[in-house]
């Protein structure tokens, strides 16, 4: 059996991990993977997610190591229902980054789907702790509704109230407002329930979600 020195098994790593290095950070590589990155988003944002996912998989494949085409890959697998499909991709960009408060509130809601609560909680809570997340909206909506599944319909208020504080003017707010009402509606307070579809309604006069349940509370208090 051949045997090899220390220094020379650490001139042979050093080697391998600059090599490596070097074939993952290859500028031209990365500029195209970015262009197709790019091109994927696009038609993501025009409905044609076979074009997309084909783009973030071109992408992969000259860098894989960039969270962002495993978030976006992970956004189609889950529009398709390919729950753990989109998982994986969610958790390898977490993976890669993660502190990526996107990935984190998605993966957490996939959880919450799945009705796997606690885990949804870990991961949206992890979400809030980067301060430079820009949406924190998304991740509060969500945890909210995670406790108030759980049966916590004080912290689901307390949470889903931080959500319209600290991320003032998101368009998450007749989504949020649409959750408290139903969190007071069960909870058997119609008039904070009747309240809150309200505000729904003023910032989404369409809503049906909201209007229905509004004509319900109004017949239940007659």
């Amino acid at each position: 059996m051949v045997r090899i020195g220390n220094k020379h098994f650490a001139a042979i790593a050093l080697f391998l991990l600059v090599f490596v290095w070097s074939c993952g950070s290859n500028p031209k590589q990365r500029n195209i993977a970015e262009a197709h990155l790019t091109m994927g988003i696009a038609h993501l944002a025009e409905g044609q997610e076979s074009q997309a996912l084909r783009s973030f998989l071109e992408a992969e494949q000259l860098y894989p190591h960039n969270e962002r085409i495993h978030y976006f890959k992970g956004v189609i697998y889950a529009n398709r229902g390919l729950f753990p499909e989109a998982k994986e991709s969610l958790a390898e960009a977490i993976r890669i980054n993660p502190r990526y408060s996107q990935a984190l509130t998605f993966i957490g809601s996939l959880y919450i789907q799945e009705k796997n609560y606690d885990q949804a909680i870990v991961y949206l809570k992890k979400a809030l702790e980067n301060p430079l997340y820009d949406s924190p909206a998304a991740a509060l909506y969500n945890l909210a509704t995670a406790y108030w599944r759980q049966g916590d319909k004080t912290k689901a208020i307390a949470t889903a109230q931080k959500a319209v504080v600290v991320d003032p003017g998101s368009p998450l707010f007749p989504n949020v407002y649409l959750l408290l009402g139903d969190i007071y509606k069960d909870a058997g307070d119609y008039e904070k329930a009747q309240t809150h579809y309200e505000k729904t309604l003023a910032l989404d006069s369409t809503n049906s979600a909201a209007l229905a349940k509004l004509a319900e509370i109004k017949q239940a208090r007659q």
